[in-house]
């Protein structure tokens, strides 16, 4: 038996997206030829892209690719830590169960309908998954500008008709104005909103965030940092720059060539060995918060 349930929302950062190059090039005599076919451009009709960009060979990826991904992700390692199930937003026909991507406010709001559905499965007190109550969700903050427009008016109907109380109202023109203040503002708002809410259920809230521009929400009780080697940063993009800072956090996985610092071909995505700062920085959170 579990100790019950953690809740993992996020984009690709969370999903895990790329770590299979890990396996790919474990024991490849060949890595500096390989080095220079991925750091160079796709042909046909990918021709803008590296060879890391998503979607181009995902036609291809193999279960075991897909096994090696699940097995690595903080996500994994965090639930295995805590003794917890690993739950995402299920997706109906994915190999992994679960969909790659994602925006912050339609993550909030893809939550409540979550919860709506959880609380109908708390009520028939089912006894053959008894062990599958949440305990914890990890919510990771992916870019404001990813929130197109029209969300921001959705957001502002919602308000309207009282469904998202935790919304501070913004006039429209307000919202065309400085549209990232808007996005950032609301979607700190639905955070607080989130966290009393789950902390009304006993069920630990934890945000950390890949990107640079959220440093409206560091001082939450919430937020985690990612700490290494006794060092920290507020968020992933951070700890990539802080390489060039000899602050040494392996945002990549620089064995598999030089020069130290470099994404894992042309990849901006949290490395293996990057997975495991993120898992001890939310279990050390989390254990604190007990």
């Amino acid at each position: 038996m579990k100790n019950g349930s953690a809740l993992f929302i996020g984009d690709s950062y969370t999903w895990g997206q790329n770590l299979y190059y890990k396996e790919w090039l474990k024991n490849r005599d060949d890595l500096v030829e390989l080095h220079e076919y991925t750091e160079s451009k796709m042909v046909g009709e990918f021709e803008d892209m590296h060879h890391s960009n998503y979607p181009v060979h995902r036609c291809v990826l193999s279960q075991d690719d897909y096994n090696f991904m699940c097995q690595n992700r903080a996500s994994k390692l965090i639930c295995d830590e805590l003794n917890l199930h690993e739950l995402y937003f299920a997706k109906e026909f994915s190999r992994t169960g679960t969909e790659n991507g994602g925006e912050n406010l339609d993550n909030l709001l893809r939550f409540y309908t979550w919860w709506e559905e959880y609380n109908k499965w708390l009520k028939i007190e089912d006894k053959l998954l008894s062990d599958r109550k949440l305990k914890l969700v990890v919510f990771q903050l992916t870019y404001a500008e990813r929130t197109p427009i029209e969300w921001l008016y959705q957001l502002q109907y919602a308000w309207i008709r009282g469904a998202l109380n935790h919304l501070e109202r913004v006039d429209f023109e307000d919202i065309k104005k400085d549209r990232n203040f808007t996005v950032i503002f609301n979607t700190v708002k639905l955070l607080d909103g989130l966290y009393s809410l789950l902390k009304e259920h006993d069920i630990k809230f934890i945000v950390w965030s890949g990107t640079q521009d959220w440093f409206s929400v560091t001082d939450k009780e919430y937020f985690t940092k990612l700490f290494y080697n006794g060092k920290s940063v507020d968020n992933f993009e951070d700890a990539f720059h802080a390489t060039y800072k000899d602050l040494d956090f392996p945002v990549v996985d620089n064995q598999m060539y030089s020069p130290p610092g470099m994404y894992t071909f042309g990849d901006n995505h949290p490395s293996y060995e990057f997975q495991k700062v993120i898992c001890n920085s939310v279990v050390k959170k989390y254990r604190k918060e007990l």
